[in-house]
């Protein structure tokens, strides 16, 4: 988990690293672009619970496809 992310003083709660279950690489990405709101939470939330697509939450992050490619 990226330094300083995930943390019980962001709004969020630091509650959706519970959710990666085991997609470390991914969250990784994802981490060193969220800053603990709670919309990033539901977002978040929504990627991990399967309501929304990968490339959503990318979109949302500002990061492309190509960049999960490996990870």
């Amino acid at each position: 988990m990226s330094e300083g992310r995930c943390d019980s003083k962001f709004p969020c709660g630091g509650d959706c690293w519970l959710n990666v279950a085991g997609d470390y690489a991914f969250w990784e990405m994802i981490a060193n672009r969220c800053t603990g709101t709670l919309e990033e939470q539901k977002i978040n939330d929504d990627y991990f619970n399967g309501r929304i697509t990968e490339k959503q939450i990318l979109n949302f992050y500002g990061l492309e496809t190509t960049q999960t490619k490996g990870a």
